[in-house]
């Protein structure tokens, strides 16, 4: 199983952290796993990640909010059996990018804040359309689903769970599920992130700076060719 990471960039972040500890955790069971970014900006998650064997790759596009990126995404997709976004806006350019392909890719992705500055009312026809063209929505706690399902309720079926917060990702290959639509494969995916806006919880945390010591074991499994 082939599985690539698309991100806007590795600066250090909750988002980022995250995918740094996740990815080496696929070759341990035999899933390759690549990263994308759409801006190399040199920091010491790019150097973590090659260290660790992980391939990292970058779109060459200048412009992190280029339509450019939509092109240039749209070729290196091809080959991989899943795609998992991170962050806006490759979340956008990601899903614009596959619908140029003529195979169809599975596309998930993970929502690490309860608050972003799209939630605005003219916004919301674009993230409602943007959503609904994932598979699966993984939120990285209670709080960010239930923000989330307010925020674009046609998708909230897509919504599958949220972990402790400040937990770990992980996604492994699970036992296949019994499905028509292609080599049915399922994972499971536990979260961390940052907790922003002017509804952040009082015990939320502000943000995950690290990974160190959260559980493997966290998550929910559910499948990604349904």
């Amino acid at each position: 199983m082939r599985i690539l990471h698309v991100i806007d960039s590795m600066n250090r972040g909750g988002a980022e952290v995250m995918l740094t500890a996740m990815a080496p955790q696929f070759r341990t069971r035999g899933v390759t796993c690549d990263v994308l970014a759409l801006l190399k900006r040199p920091s010491p998650l790019e150097h973590s990640l090659l260290d660790q064997g992980v391939y990292l790759r970058y779109t060459g596009v200048r412009g992190l909010y280029s339509p450019r990126q939509i092109l240039v995404l749209a070729r290196l997709l091809r080959g991989y059996d899943l795609v998992h976004v991170h962050l806006f806006p490759a979340q956008l350019w990601t899903v614009l990018a596959a619908a140029l392909l003529r195979c169809r890719i599975p596309l998930v992705t993970t929502e690490h804040n309860t608050w972003n500055a799209r939630r605005r009312w003219w916004w919301q026809p674009l993230d409602l359309w943007m959503y609904s063209r994932y598979r699966r929505i993984a939120c990285n706690s209670e709080a960010t689903a239930e923000h989330l399902a307010r925020w674009c309720p046609g998708v909230a079926k897509k919504n599958h769970g949220y972990s402790q917060r400040d937990s770990a990702q992980r996604i492994r290959k699970c036992p296949a599920s019994h499905t028509r639509a292609s080599p049915a494969r399922s994972v499971a995916i536990d979260f961390c992130g940052a907790v922003r806006g002017p509804e952040r919880p009082r015990d939320a945390p502000a943000s995950s700076n690290s990974c160190a010591g959260c559980s493997p074991h966290l998550g929910r499994r559910w499948p990604v060719a349904s």
